[in-house]
């Protein structure tokens, strides 16, 4: 997929640019009480999800979907990159900055339904980055370029799929940036919310066999999860099914990774 010029150069509000109450996401546990105390107390959200990340980095596991992996192509399952209380809070800020809604965007797609928020956002980046980085794969081998592990895309798309709401069978389009000469690689993508927690109906996303569309994969996480996957890559046709009842959030970005010099033809 190509990216356009007006995309590249559009600035979006960053997520983590409100204000938050100190005690409205920690790491053991979402307090709805919050204390007289407290309420006075306010810190950027970068800030306060920083403070879980030694607690995060100790939760987080990694698992290889075996079923979808072909030559040496990494599709990995990264569980607990988010806390549960930092999911929900991220659902919070983003519906206070608002989605687009589908009809005003998803004309340009051939078999797309849902709301969309756009952000640009370092602080929440450099939290996701510092927790996941040593969990990507450091060397790729990418449609015959060998590229090295870069940095997470800065630009994170916030999906919003309400009953009836849908993505057909695709791959993903890969992101250039121009500024620090990276391309991307491998789709980040971060389930904010679970049909496994009671939060919707349907949604999954499922992975499909290139040739015949056989089903291979049907992917149903707890909310944290990060799946991990390669780019405008036939054999990562996938979809995300029909919401039936509720309302699934998604956060995504792109894995970011420098040309090996040798690579340049």
């Amino acid at each position: 997929m190509f990216m356009s010029q007006k995309w590249q150069s559009s600035q979006y509000t960053p997520l983590l640019s409100q204000q938050v109450l100190s005690s409205e996401v920690v790491a053991d546990g979402f307090d709805e009480k919050i204390a007289d105390s407290m309420k006075s107390i306010k810190l950027s959200i970068g800030d306060l999800l920083a403070k879980n990340d030694e607690i995060v980095r100790e939760k987080i596991n990694v698992r290889h979907l075996e079923k979808v992996e072909k030559n040496g192509k990494p599709v990995l399952i990264l569980e607990n990159v988010l806390l549960k209380e930092e999911c929900k809070l991220l659902i919070e800020l983003s519906e206070k900055l608002g989605y687009e809604d589908a009809d005003s965007y998803c004309y340009a797609y051939n078999d797309r339904f849902n709301d969309r928020l756009m952000v640009d956002d370092d602080a929440l980046t450099q939290v996701i980055w510092n927790r996941v980085k040593d969990h990507l794969p450091q060397e790729l081998n990418h449609h015959g370029m060998d590229m090295t592990l870069h940095s997470l895309n800065n630009r994170w798309r916030l999906c919003k799929y309400k009953p009836g709401h849908y993505f057909g069978t695709h791959t993903d389009g890969t992101y250039s940036n121009r500024s620090n000469r990276t391309k991307s690689a491998l789709t980040f993508m971060i389930y904010l919310n679970s049909q496994l927690e009671g939060d919707f109906k349907g949604g999954s996303t499922i992975f499909f066999e290139q040739y015949h569309r056989k089903e291979t994969a049907r992917v149903i996480e707890r909310s944290g999860t990060c799946i991990v996957f390669p780019q405008e890559d036939m054999d990562m046709l996938h979809c995300g099914e029909k919401v039936t009842d509720g309302v699934k959030y998604i956060l995504r970005t792109d894995t970011m990774f420098k040309i090996k010099q040798s690579s340049h033809h």
